[in-house]
């Protein structure tokens, strides 16, 4: 361990991170305020303490107030052991950590296996100049760590000489075509030859790129057109529920416009007043939703990386590599379709757990674009896999069997059934009929389900991957490549037999968080067997390639 003097000119030295005269072989500290953002981090935990101070204050008894003194003393102290013990530094080929007092930890995490190190920024980081940095790897299902806080300019430089180490490692590319560099320039925008830096080793590396920024105009049409709304309602009536909030007399109002026994025309129109309220509102909280988490979105191309940056309140800088991205869905909404959007969202190989989707990393890839006009959905693609040229209107889609649509008016008939038999009993039960209208409205809109989900599915086969699109309401087209194939599996239930159809589905290393799967049912049992063995050939093919 260094000693004391040597630990604390290393905390107040102003050496760039990557400086080539001083490697990152020496520890490094963590910002003077991490204690004190650490301790926020665990508000969680500090409930006891906190409810015993209110207990204290509201009895004017001061022992349970110093009891929580204690306990946040406690919280403090345990956290400045975490500051003066915590140490990170950077090897040819590892990331270090090591903390403890007592007990010493040491990890390593390899600078090959670094993935993303996401950059949150909160408005009370902002205040101070600070960061929170994430370093997710690409084989885990989970942030590997947490560096709470350092200053922005010093993550900063971290990034960079991760960066700058992995490349140091791989062979450089060659500068990218004119040609190429507008591709992927946004509309309007073309990109000089001269805007590239020349390395050391004499070759080329293109500048960064700003693909596409999203107005607050977007995202507040991105809001009306999804209902985000439902979420922060269901955060707000949770809050309400849990501090008795909904019994207090002033709210009561609200019951006044649910529908009772009354059935008069005021009623009535009391009721649909408040539920066209009700829509209003969830809108107004949807667009909420949307500019204050995208607001200022920018996706830049920067070498081979994917840089997305957007928040009002909590401003994240996250990076995806284009080489882990396995999937990618694009995804339209019925509102969507009205104003000409789509949503993209991709899965890497590793990130953050799907259950981890309170994370902001997360929430970006589950989110990559969140709106996106459709004539730059190709130019998009096209980044994210060059030499896709992606063209719906251009592939040779194959439908599912023309029998699709009779079996799936069955299945109709047969819910409707067993929803009339169960409403039968119910109004049975009740004493009034009233309910069985239902049926009258389910049974129709069943069947034209039948009829429209047997439209929307089929699949396509390209030279570089495999494209599927499902959904009615919701339009879901999703693509993946065959060297990113890690499974095809061919399924057909005794049904599919009765029916000569067949399903495939295909399984990529993707982590999920894109709500879509290629998971093909309803093929002709000819059709699924050739497109089976055509997939399988080519993703052998294409393994043999990168062998």
């Amino acid at each position: 361990m260094p000693s004391e003097s040597s630990a604390a000119s290393e905390q107040t030295s102003e050496e760039p991170l990557g400086a080539p005269e001083r490697p990152l072989s020496g520890p490094q500290w963590l910002h003077p305020l991490s204690p004190i953002f650490d301790l926020l981090s665990h508000v969680r935990s500090l409930i006891v303490p906190i409810l015993l101070a209110a207990f204290g204050a509201a009895r004017d008894e001061i022992v349970w107030q110093l009891i929580a003194a204690a306990f946040l003393v406690m919280g403090l102290f345990f956290q400045l052991i975490h500051y003066f013990t915590f140490r990170f530094w950077l090897t040819e080929s590892d990331l270090v950590s090591r903390q403890g007092l007592v007990f010493h930890k040491t990890r390593t995490i390899p600078l090959n296996k670094i993935q993303n190190i996401d950059v949150v920024q909160n408005v009370l980081h902002r205040m101070f100049g600070v960061a929170e940095g994430r370093i997710e790897t690409a084989s885990g299902t989970e942030v590997e760590a947490v560096l709470r806080v350092l200053s922005v300019a010093k993550l900063e430089r971290l990034r960079e000489a991760v960066a700058q180490r992995n490349a140091s490692r791989q062979r450089p590319a060659r500068a990218a075509p004119a040609a190429m560099l507008e591709s992927v320039a946004s509309p309007g925008e073309t990109i000089a030859p001269g805007r590239e830096n020349e390395s050391s080793t004499g070759w080329s590396i293109p500048q960064p790129v700003e693909l596409l920024r999203i107005s607050p105009a977007q995202l507040s049409a991105a809001g009306l057109a999804n209902n985000r709304g439902l979420v922060l309602v269901g955060v707000v009536i949770g809050g309400l529920y849990q501090f008795d909030v909904l019994r207090q007399p002033w709210i009561k109002f609200i019951w006044d416009f649910l529908p009772t026994h009354d059935h008069s025309m005021a009623a009535s129109l009391r009721f649909l007043v408040g539920l066209a309220a009700l829509v209003v509102l969830l809108r107004v909280l949807s667009v909420a939703w949307y500019v204050t988490r995208f607001y200022d979105y920018r996706l830049v191309l920067d070498g081979d990386d994917l840089r997305v940056s957007c928040g009002l309140i909590t401003r994240v800088n996250t990076t995806i590599p284009r080489r882990r991205v396995q999937f990618v869905s694009i995804q339209q909404n019925w509102l969507m379709r009205y104003f000409h959007q789509v949503a993209i969202r991709v899965e890497t190989a590793g990130g953050a757990a799907v259950s981890e989707e309170n994370a902001h990393s997360t929430l970006l890839r589950k989110w990559f674009i969140p709106v996106l006009p459709n004539s730059d959905v190709a130019r998009i693609v096209n980044v994210l896999r060059p030499g896709t040229e992606f063209d719906v209107a251009s592939f040779d889609w194959q439908p599912v069997s023309a029998r699709t649509r009779a079996r799936l008016m069955r299945l109709a008939v047969v819910y409707s059934m067993v929803g009339l038999g169960v409403l039968a009993f119910l109004c049975w039960q009740w004493g009034t009929w009233w309910p069985m209208a239902g049926v009258a409205m389910i049974a129709p809109y069943l069947l034209w389900l039948a009829d429209k989900k047997s439209r929307s599915l089929s699949l396509a086969r390209t030279d570089w991957g495999v494209v599927y699109r499902s959904g009615v309401w919701l339009r879901k087209t999703s693509l993946t490549f065959f060297d990113r194939i890690q499974v095809v599996t061919w399924q057909e239930s005794p049904f599919d037999r009765r029916w000569q159809m067949a399903g495939i589905a295909i399984d990529t290393a993707g982590s999920g968080p894109a709500d879509h799967s290629i998971d093909v049912h309803y093929l002709d049992a000819s059709v699924a067997r050739r497109e089976f063995e055509a997939i399988q050939s080519a993703t052998a093919a294409r393994r043999l390639q990168w062998a």
